[in-house]
């Protein structure tokens, strides 16, 4: 007899072996990194564009955290968008010396924290007010050991910051001697890296007052931080599974999954199980390189065996050793008829149908009468709020078939 297979996934909950954190990115500067929102003169900070661009990489909520001790602009007002973390450490006339004095407090107060991330843009104050480029750039180099002391594999990126129609000489030597400090204290356990601000930044076009970036200006500055943030973020980000799905074909269980694109991913362990909770390695899949607008689709076949249900998960291995589980698939033999799964549900309760289903569903009731038709997604619908009892669900197949299925609601 010929033997059909169905497709369910299993609604349990991944198993993760580890986690990764909450990625903490302290932007640190002055007035440059605060924005001012008074008069005319109403801005966010680059630091709004920089978290709308983090968010086209990072899809997952609270993968990113701007920290600060200050969420406001100068002067002590709010931003005028609120659809952004306000957190920074942005401090408006402030020098370096001033900055260093209070940097290891800000770190240690509760919702702050050391930083995984600094992005520092200091140095402007120190200009205006006659500080030597000598004397700041020995501050800067504090302000770098104290970050590390705190964190000992923090990214620092540190800027050469922006140009001004105000004593732009000694922005010209400060930034010289960033370029060189950057180099002397990289180290690969906690990296500087040199961005580049100043270069393509207009004082003229780019600032309201010749200090200030306006809206082109904190975009110039938003794109810069984000093109040097990203190659970190991408390389500790964690795999995210977009789908993951089984199919029979010719006597073989073909395993299809989709994941963004990641520099952080060293394979994949496909395991497999006939009881959903001994599993056994059955390949690896080595990273893929390539990628098709930024999402890379995996294969993997596996013979079909026996047993009456047939389990695969993946576990999802990171360059640093770090594994996460997939959900479970699941393909079952049955008697030529495909079921829905599970059957015996409560309302709100989410089913999985089979892939030769097409179409929405009328919901009968157990004397025959057309109750409702139900939406499917993806091969599932949710129970709608329905009196415990017997139903009937009815469906259009691929083949034209008509489908129909007993259902019981708790």
């Amino acid at each position: 007899m010929r033997r059909f297979y169905y497709l369910i996934l299993v609604t349990l909950i991944p198993i993760a072996a580890n986690t990764q954190d909450t990625i903490k990115i302290m932007p640190l500067g002055n007035s440059i990194t605060q924005a001012e929102n008074q008069g005319v003169n109403s801005y966010n900070s680059w630091r709004r564009q920089l978290y709308m661009e983090l968010n086209t990489i990072v899809q997952a909520p609270d993968t990113f955290d701007f920290v600060g001790s200050v969420n406001f602009a100068f002067p002590g007002v709010p931003f005028p968008d609120d659809d952004f973390d306000p957190d920074h450490e942005g401090h408006w006339g402030w020098r370096i010396d001033e900055i260093l004095d209070s940097l290891g407090g800000w770190i240690q107060l509760p919702n702050v924290g050391p930083p995984d991330f600094a992005l520092v843009h200091l140095g402007s104050n120190d200009c205006f007010q006659n500080q030597s480029v000598t004397s700041s750039v020995f501050e800067l180099e504090q302000v770098i050991d104290t970050l590390r002391a705190f964190n000992p594999d923090i990214t620092i990126l540190l800027a050469q910051i922006i140009p001004s129609r105000i004593d732009s000489l000694c922005i010209e030597e400060l930034n010289d001697s960033i370029a060189v400090l950057a180099a002397m204290k990289n180290t690969i356990e906690a990296p500087v890296v040199l961005v580049d601000q100043n270069s393509g930044f207009s004082a003229v076009t780019d600032t309201y007052d010749d200090i200030h970036p306006d809206s082109s200006g904190e975009a110039k500055m938003a794109t810069v931080w984000f093109d040097a943030l990203q190659p970190f973020i991408d390389a500790i980000l964690p795999i995210e599974l977009l789908q993951f799905s089984a199919d029979v074909i010719n006597e073989n269980v073909q395993l299809t999954w989709l994941i963004t694109s990641a520099d952080n991913v060293e394979g994949f362990s496909i395991e497999k199980s006939e009881d959903a909770e001994h599993f056994s390695s059955i390949g690896f899949q080595e990273k893929i390189t390539n990628s098709q607008d930024g999402i890379t689709e995996y294969s993997f076949f596996d013979r079909l065996g026996p047993g009456d249900q047939l389990y695969y998960r993946l576990k999802m291995i990171e360059i640093d050793g770090i594994y996460t589980y997939s959900p479970l698939v699941m393909v079952s033999p049955s008697s030529g008829e495909q079921h829905i799964y599970p059957n015996i549900v409560n309302p709100n309760q989410r089913v999985y149908i089979p892939n030769s289903v097409r179409g929405s569903i009328s919901l009968y009731s157990s004397y025959g009468s057309l109750l409702m038709a139900i939406p499917t997604l993806e091969n599932s619908f949710v129970v709608p709020q329905i009196d415990a009892g017997t139903y009937f669900l009815v469906a259009g197949r691929k083949d034209h078939s008509r489908w129909i299925e007993k259902m019981i609601v708790k």
